[in-house]
């Protein structure tokens, strides 16, 4: 929901741009004398439990404590626990998880590198939105100072 400024709300599905905003909460940065704020690195909570989900479901099947760690961050998040999914249902929904509970993290990219999915989220997003980005390459360019040391490395 988006609240505007007269107190109404409305569905972000329903706000000109279509998308849903959020607010995160923002430490002051060490050192800063104006008051600033800014994003602080640190491992969540939500992070390991999603991270002990999504391992626990690619080792065979997500068992009781899989779905009870996914499980607590929906149930603060307000949202409906998950139950009998299969194995790839399971990760699907502990990647999308992810992909809400870490917003604006700068976590996101990892996955979508991780499991090659830039296709799939490019493809979800409004036309408007999106460059053309032909067949992704999932890997890095070799360091230049590497390639100064061994011009050979890059054939």
């Amino acid at each position: 929901m988006i609240k505007k400024a007269d107190g109404t709300t409305i569905p972000w599905q329903n706000d000109a741009v279509k998308h849903p905003y959020y607010e995160k909460f923002r430490a002051p940065v060490e050192g800063s004398t104006d008051g600033s704020s800014g994003t602080v690195q640190m491992m969540r909570y939500a992070h390991v439990l999603l991270i002990y989900a999504e391992a626990q479901a690619r080792s065979g099947a997500a068992n009781d404590q899989a779905y009870t760690s996914v499980n607590a961050i929906r149930a603060r998040a307000g949202l409906t626990p998950l139950s009998g999914l299969s194995s790839t249902g399971f990760i699907k929904a502990v990647i999308d998880e992810r992909a809400w509970e870490f917003a604006g993290e700068y976590t996101r990219w990892f996955d979508i590198t991780r499991l090659q999915l830039l296709t799939q989220v490019i493809a979800n997003r409004d036309p408007s939105e999106n460059a053309p980005i032909g067949t992704p390459q999932y890997y890095l360019p070799v360091p230049s100072s590497d390639l100064q040391l061994n011009p050979n490395i890059g054939n």
